[in-house]
């Protein structure tokens, strides 16, 4: 298939997609809140799915790389989303054993079909690869159209609509997803071992980047969670969560369209950077704030933060992982970088909450930004004795 073709499927592949991740991910806090749950027990359902999703990236990434293929394993797990998202949302009485158990498996394979999708366009052939921002911008606006559709849906139809809609727009995902080639894997290396991980376990610039990208990505946590909570506090609700929403993922796009040029003159490390810096302002100003339209307004800053750290990563991660681990390196690597920092950060988060606030929450961030910056300058001066090349289109 030519590589116009791949890439025009791709984008409405990721537009529908986004649209499903945002039905089935933007109101977990509001929904769990109106069922009854306290702050803590929130944190603790949250953290479960952090532990299935990084058992899952960590078993599917490896059998992705060993069976040669993203595609089939995308298919099933879609379903396998959809399906037990549905069963969350489907029961609105406060039941912490079924709570745990859907949330945790839907959540695991949300971060699985959300982190293998990218790995499909990156291992999709060199052309594809160095169009992933630009594909990837269209995934921000199925995001806006999928906190748009829920908080309508909600408002008018309840919160089991959710669940309903994602199984309905799944069969067109899925629809898409076959008409696209599968990932491009490398042939040599057809005999993969478990041994062969201890590779990415024992590159020094590959657990530097994570280490570093860590920290970022722990930020990029707390803009979920605590700046929800926030809103809430301040006698906002789920309208005002789905203006958030929408705000953060259109104001996502150009920047994710000018990704391209601009990697032709930045690199990925001035891209950690620029992120840390504007997460450290932005969360400064986010405690400051008394006022829910305020932090609505502060949402655009998302267009130097949440783009400039996901380009990085993925590029970076890509590159550092071995030719015949591409999926294996991507996966571990952001089962870390999402899915660790998503069991870790909502407890950290939670704890300080209780017992501090929710700012006190927040200026955790802006110390988790300076610390981003402190291993950035570590992570150069590594970087500097083994150069990586970076290849963008001209």
């Amino acid at each position: 298939m030519q590589d116009k073709k791949k890439i025009s499927l791709f984008t409405f592949y990721f537009i529908i997609t986004y649209v499903i991740y945002a039905l089935g991910n933007t109101q977990y806090i509001p929904y769990l809140t109106k069922i009854g749950y306290s702050a803590m027990e929130r944190s603790i359902l949250l953290s479960l799915i952090a532990l299935i999703a990084m058992l899952f990236q960590w078993f599917f990434g490896y059998l992705s790389d060993k069976l040669k293929t993203v595609k089939k394993i995308l298919l099933f797990s879609f379903i396998a989303y959809a399906l037990l998202s549905y069963f969350f949302y489907s029961n609105e009485t406060k039941l912490f054993t079924f709570h745990c158990m859907t949330l945790a498996l839907s959540g695991g394979f949300y971060y699985l079909v959300f982190d293998l999708s990218d790995s499909w366009v990156l291992e999709s052939g060199k052309k594809v690869n160095q169009y992933y921002s630009f594909i990837r911008a269209f995934g921000s606006v199925g995001w806006a159209l999928g906190s748009i559709i829920t908080s309508q849906l909600i408002v008018f139809y309840g919160y089991q609509s959710v669940g309903i809609t994602m199984m309905l727009l799944i069969v067109i995902s899925n629809s898409i997803l076959l008409l696209i080639p599968d990932a491009i894997k490398e042939k040599e290396h057809s005999n993969l071992q478990m041994r062969d991980i201890k590779v990415l376990l024992t590159d020094k610039k590959y657990i530097l980047a994570i280490i570093t990208l860590f920290t970022l990505f722990s930020i990029n946590v707390l803009n979920m969670y605590p700046m929800v909570d926030k809103i809430i506090l301040l006698g906002g609700g789920s309208v005002e969560i789905g203006y958030k929403n929408i705000i953060q993922a259109l104001i996502e796009v150009p920047m994710f369209f000018l990704g391209t040029k601009l990697a032709r003159k930045l690199s990925p490390y001035a891209f950690i950077g620029i992120s840390a810096i504007a997460f450290g302002i932005q969360f400064i100003l986010l405690s400051l704030t008394t006022s829910v339209d305020t932090i609505i307004l502060l949402c655009f800053m998302q267009i130097f933060t949440y783009p400039f750290m996901l380009m990085a990563a993925k590029k970076l991660i890509f590159d550092l992982s071995p030719s015949h681990l591409k999926s294996s390196g991507q996966l571990f690597a952001f089962s870390i970088l999402n899915s660790f920092t998503a069991f870790i950060i909502p407890l950290i988060s939670g704890i300080i909450t209780s017992l501090f606030g929710i700012n006190a929450s927040i200026l955790f961030g802006v110390v988790l930004a300076i610390l981003t910056l402190c291993l950035l300058f570590i992570l150069i001066r590594v970087s500097k004795q083994s150069e990586v090349q970076y290849e963008y289109p001209r």
